[in-house]
C-alpha cells in the first residue's frame, strides 16, 4: 500500500489519475462513502510501499534495515532530497515478517459482536472480547459474549477473555482494592475466572487492570502468580495490559509502580504496553499517542522484558474536546472514520503535527462550539507499525475492532502477516 496525503486542491479523480489506479480502488480501500476528500486527509492506495521517515532517520540505515542500497533509496525518492519526520517514502516491496495480533472488541450487540469476530478474524492472533467486567465488591461481571465466541468457529483466530476492573462507566481502584486485600475475595475471583473458562471456548486470557495503586503491587503480583499456575495447568496463554512508562518516568511512582515489567513478565506469556492516552478524554486536548512517548515507553519495556514477549498496542480511535478545556468535561470517543468524515462535512484541512507526528484538527459546531480532535490515521499508524519491526517486538494489540478505521487491515496485512499462538 501506497500512503498519498490530499493536497489542496485535489479530488479524488485527480489522486487516482496521479497514481495510477481507478478511482474506485482508492474509494473501497477508504471506505469513502463519496468522492469528497480534504487537504490533509492520507488515503491508502494499491501498489508499492510507504515508509514514513522516524525521527534518527538517515538514507544509509533505513537502506540497511530494507536491504537496499542508499542509491536505489534514493531514486526511488528523487522528490525528497532532505526527508523529515512525517514525510513519504516509497521502498520495493518486501518480504513480510510475521507477528502475533492480540485485537480487542468491545462487545455492543450479538449480531455486531458476530460481525466483527468474523470480519476481523483473518487478520489476528487472537481477539480479546471486553469485557468480563467486575463490580464495585471486586467480582467479576460476566460478559455477554455468546454470539462472539459462537462466531469464532471455523475462523484462525482464537477468542481471549478479558478480565478488568470495569464497573460500566470507568476502570475502579477501590473495586480492585477490595479483591486483592482480600485473600478470600480473591480466590472467589479466580474460582469465577476458571469457571468461566472451562465452561467456555476462551483459549487465552487477558488481564486488564487499569488505575492499579502502588499500594497494590505486591497483592497484584501474587495474584498474577496465582493465575498463571492455574492457566499453564490448563495450557491458556496468558497477557497482561501494562500501562506505559517510558524512559523519563520514575517506575516506581503511585500510578505506575503495580505495572513492575520485570517482575510480571516471569508469569506472562506477553505483556501489553498500552502505548497511548497521554492526553486522556477527561483532560486538555493533545497527541493520544506521540510518537516520541511511544518509542520511549517501548526502550524501557525493552530494559526489563525480553522482545518476545512485547506487544504493542495501538489506538483506533479519535477524542472530540470541547476547547476550551473546562475541568469535568469528557472529551467524546468516536472512531477514525468518524473523524476524518467530520472534517470533509466541515471542508476543515487536517493538521499533522510534526512534534507528535500525529492529525488533528478544530472546528465549530452547529451551537457554535469550538472541537478539537486527536486520533490517529493511516500516516501516524505507519510510524507505529515501523516501530514493531525497528525493534523486533512479538507483535500487536490494536485497541479496538469496534471503531471504524478502514486502513488499519489493508496496512496491516500490508506490512505484516499475522501468527497462530505458538
Amino acid at each position: 500500500m501506497r500512503l498519498v496525503v490530499v493536497q489542496n486542491g485535489d479530488t479524488l479523480s485527480s489522486i487516482a489519475k496521479k497514481m495510477g489506479v481507478d478511482v474506485e480502488e482508492i474509494a473501497v480501500q477508504n471506505a469513502l462513502p463519496s468522492e469528497k476528500v480534504v487537504a490533509g486527509q492520507t488515503l491508502v492506495v494499491p501498489g508499492g510501499r510507504s515508509y514514513v521517515w522516524m525521527p534518527g532517520d538517515t538514507f544509509s540505515g533505513v537502506a540497511e534495515r530494507y536491504g537496499l542500497t542508499v542509491e536505489t533509496l534514493r531514486s526511488s525518492n528523487k522528490g525528497i532530497a532532505n526527508p523529515q519526520p512525517g514525510d513519504i517514502l516509497e521502498l520495493p516491496s518486501q518480504q513480510k515478517g510475521g507477528v502475533v495480533v492480540a485485537g480487542f472488541l468491545e462487545l455492543t450487540t450479538p449480531d455486531q459482536d458476530a460481525k466483527n469476530v468474523k470480519k476481523f478474524a483473518p487478520v489476528s492472533t487472537s481477539i480479546g472480547l471486553f469485557s468480563q467486567g467486575m463490580t464495585s465488591n471486586g467480582q467479576i461481571v460476566p460478559a455477554n459474549d455468546a454470539s462472539a465466541l459462537q462466531a469464532f468457529e471455523q475462523t484462525r483466530s482464537v477468542p481471549a477473555a478479558v478480565f478488568s476492573n470495569w464497573i460500566g462507566e470507568q476502570f475502579s481502584a477501590d473495586a480492585l482494592r477490595v479483591m486483592l486485600q482480600s485473600d478470600t475475595e480473591q480466590q472467589k475471583y479466580l474460582n469465577t475466572l476458571l469457571d468461566i473458562l472451562d465452561r467456555k471456548a476462551y483459549k487465552a486470557v487477558i488481564i486488564d487492570f487499569e488505575m492499579i495503586p502502588g499500594s497494590l503491587h505486591t497483592s497484584f503480583l501474587i495474584f498474577i502468580e496465582q493465575l498463571s499456575g492455574y492457566l499453564q495447568q490448563r495450557n491458556i496463554p496468558l497477557l497482561i495490559c501494562m500501562m506505559p512508562i517510558t524512559l523519563n518516568d520514575n517506575p516506581n511512582a503511585s500510578g505506575l509502580a503495580s505495572y513492575d515489567y520485570s517482575a510480571l513478565q516471569a508469569y506472562a506469556d506477553y505483556l501489553i504496553v498500552m502505548a497511548y492516552n497521554w492526553h486522556w478524554g477527561t483532560g486538555r486536548p493533545g497527541p493520544i499517542a506521540p510518537f516520541m512517548n511511544v518509542a520511549s515507553s517501548i526502550e524501557y519495556a525493552l530494559s526489563q522484558v525480553p522482545r518476545q514477549q512485547l506487544l504493542l498496542g495501538l489506538i483506533r480511535y479519535a477524542y472530540d474536546w470541547l476547547v476550551p478545556f473546562q475541568t469535568g468535561e469528557v472529551a467524546g470517543v468516536i472512531g477514525v472514520q468518524d473523524a476524518v468524515q467530520i472534517a470533509i462535512r466541515e471542508n476543515i484541512p487536517i493538521q499533522f503535527d510534526r512534534r507528535s507526528l500525529t492529525p488533528w484538527f478544530a472546528y465549530q459546531d452547529k451551537k457554535g462550539r469550538i472541537h478539537e480532535l486527536w486520533f490517529e490515521d493511516a500516516r501516524s499508524l505507519q510510524l507505529k507499525l515501523q516501530l514493531v519491526e525497528y525493534f523486533s517486538l512479538a507483535g500487536i494489540a490494536p485497541w479496538q475492532y469496534e471503531q471504524r478505521f478502514p486502513q488499519f487491515v489493508p496496512m496491516l496485512q500490508d506490512n505484516f502477516q499475522s501468527v497462530n499462538w505458538l
